[in-house]
């Protein structure tokens, strides 16, 4: 009996803090607070500033509190549209509570915006002669007659320090910096005067104790002894040395508190890695499945060579690579190398197996990566069922790459150009006679506040007399995640007589992409591809549509696309999953 009325008690409870809970949640109260009379840009300003807007979210809206942000209100929202220069504005406001709950009402006039009457810019000191401040001044962001915005003349204010800063004023002060704001006459008075005082130049170098050569370590510095201190070279040091590969850790120090004659010493400190380095990694593409890769790296002496060695395995590609580097004059950009490597490659069109050496010199050719290469591969080979066939070719290859972002990871702005050409000739060790030229492009850009526009195009061209001589590594081929989606990896191009696939002369690939943020870390996208591998231009493309979601992952993009193959209707979509940059 007690276990009974021990049940029927917990019922009882149960519905009473069910019955407590629907009957709170029914009588919630919510606030709505609306602002009419100015433009969606300043509304957005407004109701940042504003603390009754900050109740919104409230689960605890007390009518008395309520109240008193209320009347708070006109004189935030009229300190708020100060900011934007508008000085005579008038608010009339209105909290009302009914069955729907809250509502704050804002009705603004701004009238009309303050602006600049007067507006004197000096700069005194070493640099009142510095062309970059003549520039400056002559270029001003704030000019007599524009409405006053608060944010632009603190930038304005900002861009004066930093340009003294980055020209090695290192003592610049602000002696004024003031606006006058005149209600009666409703104008605006600014003055802003900048002391540059000395202008410091770069003293010596100093490097602590490395296991790597110093005559190497000093290639790495741009700047010489008595050139204009700069903290953008500083900063261009810090990066080089940090991408070398050579150090755990780097601090460029600028000793600024004991300058000798003008002169800023440059202190280095470095801490070696090891001289072995491992790194594994694991990845995902619909092309290649699961993959893994793992890097050893190894220091050859105290000069900086190189010996590293590379492993991949997926699904659908083996390679394995060893590259012994060499830097050059300038270790950043210039480097030649040495290298070995063996490739297994198996796709629904081809088979093949590469062994190969290769030797190249790479540098940067103003914003352009340039390499030039020299390759001896022999490569056996299955394309299209037909008998296996074996080829060796000495080729030289060159090419030129390109990228250019605001960010790497998630770009708003950015593009990445790829050119390549390649040819072998029968007289000089290689067993077929082509030529091949290369081009790709990717462009992003920015689709109003949320959205992006990809563009990305594919172009080849072979001349070669015979394509059954062309080894299948020289050979076009299109679909899969990079291509024409909708299409299984490198399943595209011209057909033999049986129907199968045997790679083309010619590639065309073209795509454009739709993307919309849906939250911070999601987006949504849609996309149309077209191209093919042929042997005529005048050939029929494959065409590829669909839609597809991607996460912004603290390493880059995560995409998953579903794509259907337009010209193959009776295929369902394809899954294509793809982890990495844009760019």
């Amino acid at each position: 009996m007690a276990d009974r009325e021990v049940a029927l008690t917990r019922r009882i409870w149960l519905v009473l803090v069910l019955f407590w809970a629907v009957a709170t949640a029914l009588n919630a109260a919510t606030l709505r607070v609306r602002i009419e009379g100015i433009d969606s840009d300043l509304q957005t300003q407004v109701r940042a500033y504003l603390a009754i807007s900050r109740e919104i979210d409230s689960s605890d809206l007390q009518a008395a509190r309520l109240q008193r942000l209320h009347n708070q209100a006109p004189e935030q929202i009229k300190t708020a549209l100060q900011a934007f220069g508008f000085y005579r504005a008038e608010v009339h406001g209105e909290l009302v509570h009914n069955d729907e709950g809250w509502e704050a009402t804002y009705q603004v006039s701004p009238g009309a915006a303050i602006r600049i009457k007067n507006l004197h810019v000096s700069v005194q000191g070493e640099g009142e002669q510095d062309p970059a401040f003549i520039t400056l001044l002559a270029n001003f962001p704030l000019a007599e007659g524009q409405v006053l915005e608060h944010a632009r003349y603190e930038s304005a204010r900002d861009i004066l320090l930093r340009l003294a800063n980055q020209r090695g004023y290192l003592d610049a002060t602000l002696t004024q910096h003031e606006v006058k704001v005149d209600l009666p006459d409703y104008s605006v008075s600014i003055n802003l005067a900048l002391e540059t005082g000395q202008r410091y130049h770069f003293g010596e170098v100093f490097f602590t104790k490395t296991h790597m050569d110093e005559q190497l370590l000093k290639r790495y510095v741009k700047f010489k002894t008595g050139d204009f201190y700069s903290p953008i070279e500083i900063l261009k040091l810090q990066t080089a040395l940090g991408d070398s590969g050579y150090f755990q850790r780097v601090e460029v120090r600028p000793n600024k508190e004991n300058p000798t004659d003008n002169q800023i010493p440059i202190e280095v400190d470095l801490q070696s890695r090891l001289p072995r380095q491992w790194r594994f990694g694991l990845g995902y593409a619909t092309d290649t499945g699961p993959r893994t890769t793992v890097n050893h790296t190894r220091l050859m002496g105290d000069e900086g060579d190189k010996l590293s060695a590379d492993l991949l395995v997926s699904q659908n590609l083996r390679r394995i690579s060893t590259v012994y580097s060499i830097p050059l004059q300038d270790p950043v950009t210039e480097q030649l190398s040495y290298g070995w490597r063996y490739s297994n490659e198996i796709t629904r069109s081809y088979e093949n197996h590469i062994t190969g050496v290769n030797a190249s010199y790479s540098s940067l050719w103003r914003d352009w990566r340039r390499t030039v290469s020299l390759l001896l591969d022999r490569e056996v080979y299955i394309v299209a069922g037909q008998p296996e066939a074996t080829k060796q070719m000495l080729y030289p290859l060159v090419s030129l790459d390109r990228v250019r972002a605001d960010d790497r990871l998630q770009p708003r702005h950015g593009s990445r150009v790829h050119l390549e050409w390649r040819g072998a000739n029968e007289g000089l060790f290689s067993d077929t006679n082509f030529s091949q030229f290369r081009a790709g492009l990717k462009w992003i850009d920015a689709l109003g506040p949320e959205g992006r526009v990809l563009l990305r195009g594919d172009f080849g061209t072979t001349n070669v007399a015979y394509l059954d001589r062309l080894p299948a590594s020289q050979r076009f081929f299109a679909g899969g995640d990079n291509s024409v989606r909708g299409y299984s990896y490198q399943e595209l191009g011209p057909v033999n007589a049986a129907g199968v696939v045997e790679g083309g002369k010619h590639l065309m690939v073209g795509s454009i992409e739709l993307e919309h943020n849906l939250s911070t870390h999601w987006s949504a996208a849609s996309f149309y591809d077209v191209g093919n591998a042929v042997n005529e231009l005048s050939d029929k493309l494959a065409r590829g549509a669909g839609f597809g979601f991607r996460w912004k992952s603290p390493v880059g993009p995560v995409r998953l696309d579903f794509a259907w193959a337009l010209s193959k209707p009776q295929d369902r979509f394809r899954l294509h999953i793809i982890i990495g940059p844009d760019l």
